[in-house]
């Protein structure tokens, strides 16, 4: 009895060497396509569409204390002067460093939508933050006290807006600009509250030995 030749049904033992090229252009032309379409979207074809509302509202209720007669000081510092940092848990996310100790701007609650859609991604998301002071600056003459001024002073920080990205932003690109955004809104915030600031109320934060929380 005569055995059958055996049949070998597999696709590349049936392909001849022409089509095995054309399968193999065609390929590397796809790859080629996905490369420039990604490097058009990751470079001139990126845009967003931000828009955000932030407030603020501050409270001070520091008080000084003197007595008998007290040199008066010449403060030499302004604004410009004051240290601010921003966390968010265990991150530092802004740090601006000058003459004086930092104000510590902690940001309680962030949220943000979700942004893993490719090409087209948009979320809306809301933050708050808030600066606690409550610190003691006494002054002596000798062993007797002259002066005394307990600073503080809380501020409260929102804001919340909604983003479109249109491109080729990743998910790790697009969740830092939001956060970005949240920091420049309340860093702007505090700063345009710290330029009220007196030069002699300023003297106050030179006179502290520990940073504010």
């Amino acid at each position: 009895m005569e055995k059958m030749p055996r049949r070998n049904n597999t696709l590349n033992n049936n392909m001849t060497p022409r089509k095995k090229i054309l399968f193999i252009v065609l390929g590397l032309l796809l790859i080629l396509t996905i490369l420039i379409t990604v490097r058009i979207f990751s470079s001139s074809d990126k845009d967003s569409v931000i828009n955000s509302v932030s407030n603020s509202s501050w409270s001070d209720e520091s008080t000084s204390m003197t007595i008998g007669e007290v040199k008066e000081v010449k403060s030499k510092y302004k604004p410009a002067d004051l240290s601010l940092v921003v966390l968010l848990d265990e991150d530092t996310l802004y740090k601006d460093i000058n003459k004086l100790l930092p104000i510590v701007l902690t940001i309680d609650s962030y949220e943000v939508g979700s942004l893993w859609m490719p090409l087209r991604k948009s979320a809306d998301f809301s933050a708050t933050g808030s600066i606690k002071i409550n610190r003691k600056v006494e002054t002596t003459s000798g062993s007797d006290l002259t002066s005394s001024f307990t600073m503080k002073l809380s501020g409260q920080f929102t804001v919340s807006g909604s983003v479109a990205l249109n491109g080729f932003y990743s998910h790790k690109e697009a969740k830092k600009l939001v956060q970005d955004l949240v920091v420049e809104n309340f860093v702007a915030k505090a700063k345009e509250h710290f330029s009220t600031f007196s030069p002699e109320y300023l003297q106050n934060f030179a006179a502290m030995s520990i940073p504010s929380e």
